[in-house]
């Protein structure tokens, strides 16, 4: 994790949230990793995109239910490549107090599971919080075990 993300607590589940701080010391966002339990699908339609068999619109409305909740939206989702991994990404707003807020959902799959990174920040510190997302994708994508060898004959 990068240096400036301080482990706040973690949960037998696997969840861990980090306090996230800018360069001068200030409290500047929040990180959960955590693994995401969602069946995959029994049939995937071919213009539905997936990850792990399971489809990008799960994985979508696991954030929508968390922004209502929070009072926000959805503003987009795409899927991109991290370090030769494909990541979907859904990223969010809410707003509190007039103070708007930046979310962003990084899903991966990690050695056949599904795990989210989310990150939260108020809108200044947004775009160093996805940075700092991005070089843990890129660490946690070094670290996995290499797929199987194919059988040679």
């Amino acid at each position: 994790m990068p240096q400036n993300w301080q482990n706040v607590s973690s949960s037998l589940g696997g969840e861990f949230k980090f306090s996230v701080r800018a360069s001068d010391g200030r409290p500047s966002g929040v990180a959960v990793w955590s693994r995401v339990n969602l069946a995959a699908a029994a049939t995937i339609d071919r213009r539905n995109r997936a990850l792990a068999g399971v489809s990008h619109a799960s994985l979508r409305r696991t954030v929508i239910d968390r922004m209502l909740l929070e009072g926000g939206w959805v503003v987009n989702d795409f899927e991109r490549e991290v370090a030769g991994q494909k990541v979907f990404v859904v990223v969010a707003q809410s707003e509190q107090g007039g103070a708007r807020r930046s979310w962003a959902y990084y899903f991966v799959e990690v050695n056949g599971q599904i795990f989210s990174l989310a990150t939260t920040a108020p809108s200044e510190f947004a775009a160093a919080v996805a940075a700092d997302a991005e070089q843990t994708l890129v660490a946690i994508a070094s670290r996995q075990k290499p797929a199987p060898a194919a059988a040679q004959n």
